[in-house]
């Protein structure tokens, strides 16, 4: 299964609340964001993108409409981030964390991982899997 196929079947996951990926390098870490704004949009969902944050309650408010949400956090302090997604209870919510990659390896076994090293592979299979632009 590529990232891609990870991405989408992650969305409608009811057991997960969290993906975790490595920050390679600040241009892999834009393509994934745009990647993942894609994917969030072709399934009709909601994206936030929080650059920082206290207290992970704040931004998990449910919506009003009953929209799922998806979150995107870019964080340097991993040790508090882990901690507060892993309390989540509304799994419908999602979250994208992109981490260093020290941190990346140290929580492999508590949630699901992207590899973005592979990003020209997941590039080329997302090109080719999307709909062709007028």
């Amino acid at each position: 299964m590529n990232n891609i196929e990870k991405i989408e079947l992650f969305l409608n996951d009811k057991k997960n609340s969290f993906i975790i990926l490595p920050k390679v390098s600040a241009e892999i870490v834009m393509v994934y964001q745009l990647l993942i704004q894609e994917i969030v949009k072709r399934n009709n969902m909601n994206l936030r993108k929080i650059s920082d944050y206290k207290d992970i309650k704040e931004i998990t408010s449910p919506s009003l409409f009953g929209d799922k949400q998806v979150y995107m956090l870019d964080t340097a302090d991993t040790k508090y981030t882990s901690k507060d997604l892993s309390i989540i209870e509304d799994k419908t919510q999602k979250f994208f964390v992109f981490m260093n990659y020290a941190s990346y390896k140290k929580n492999t076994m508590k949630s699901i991982q992207i590899n973005t090293y592979d990003f020209k592979k997941d590039m080329l299979f997302f090109l080719e899997d999307s709909p062709v632009l007028p």
